[in-house]
């Protein structure tokens, strides 16, 4: 996502999926032109567009952005400023920037990652409902991907607050890397 985001000089990359468009209202929906460039957004909508020739899928934000940083800040700045605004992402910088241009859409379906299963996996983790079915997600016997290589290393890293401890004891059934 990165080296597109670069290639495309791009001051703002939203990671997307296809949903079927009977789920897509809980999730920003996006268009894209040929090129991957955001035409259109609406976070949350009641009647989601869909994909031009999949009338059943639509593409959602995933919530994950690269921002460039001059571009970040002052598009903060501007809407800080702003009293009629919210300060969400989704609902007012999003929709601001992509009219102006360089912002870009990188399909996450996309992304290949060498010895994993060629499945794209992705979890909304907005609740704690929707949070712990992905944390059981990871416990599956046949999980739909590892965070780990073959040889124990972790290929995602994991943060935990600096101020949080954890008595070792009260976990059970769970994978967390320990230093």
């Amino acid at each position: 996502m990165l080296d597109f985001h670069k290639r495309k000089e791009a001051k703002l990359t939203v990671s997307a999926l296809r949903m079927p468009l009977a789920e897509a209202s809980e999730f920003g929906v996006i268009e894209v032109d040929e090129n991957g460039k955001m035409i259109g957004f609406e976070e949350k909508p009641q009647h989601p567009k869909a994909i031009p020739g999949h009338p059943d899928m639509a593409l959602v934000s995933m919530g994950n952005y690269i921002f460039e940083a001059e571009s970040l800040c002052h598009e903060i700045r501007v809407d800080a400023e702003n009293p009629e605004s919210s300060h969400d992402f989704g609902k007012d910088i999003i929709p601001k920037m992509f009219p102006e241009g360089d912002v870009y859409v990188y399909d996450f379906s996309t992304n290949k990652i060498s010895g994993e299963k060629d499945t794209t996996y992705w979890r909304d983790v907005g609740t704690i409902d929707s949070y712990w079915a992905a944390h059981m997600d990871l416990l599956q016997e046949d999980a739909q991907f590892r965070y780990t290589t073959e040889n124990g290393h972790f290929t995602h890293t994991i943060h935990l607050f600096h101020r949080q401890r954890l008595s070792m004891r009260n976990i059970k059934k769970s994978k967390l890397p320990i230093a």
